[in-house]
């Protein structure tokens, strides 16, 4: 195998093409090329099929996972949005009701009970106290 400089270069290719060569030089060798590309393509064939085996299950895994993700995605901004509305559905029936009934608690008040159950304090305000 003449043109073999680096045995780090060498690999099926340069094989192959060096064992043409070498078929066409010695025509006896045939059966020998012959049994080696068998052998590589039995080889390659193993090699795709053990490449699937490791990777096709780390393949669904992945795709499950990024499903279930995203599943569960898309369900926290469905629950979001749909909390919101019916929050402002809550509060125009608060309002509605006020425009009726004059004499109940003023709306002002529900928010800001509101506001500070949910945190929210007026600047200067001293947090409240918990029971």
């Amino acid at each position: 195998m003449a043109g073999l400089q680096n045995p780090i270069e060498f690999d099926d290719i340069t094989f192959l093409h060096d064992l043409d060569r070498m078929v066409q030089r010695y025509p006896a060798l045939e059966g020998v090329r012959r049994d080696a590309i068998n052998a590589l393509q039995a080889h390659l064939s193993n090699k795709k099929r053990l490449f699937v085996e490791e990777e096709c299950p780390k393949a669904l895994d992945s795709t499950i996972r990024l499903r279930k993700e995203r599943s569960k995605t898309d369900i926290e901004l469905e629950f979001g949005k749909r909390f919101k509305d019916l929050w402002e559905d809550l509060w125009k029936d608060v309002r509605s009701a006020m425009d009726h009934e004059p004499k109940q608690p003023s709306i002002t008040r529900i928010e800001s009970v509101e506001q500070v159950r949910h945190g929210y304090r007026p600047e200067g305000e001293p947090p409240p106290e918990r029971s």
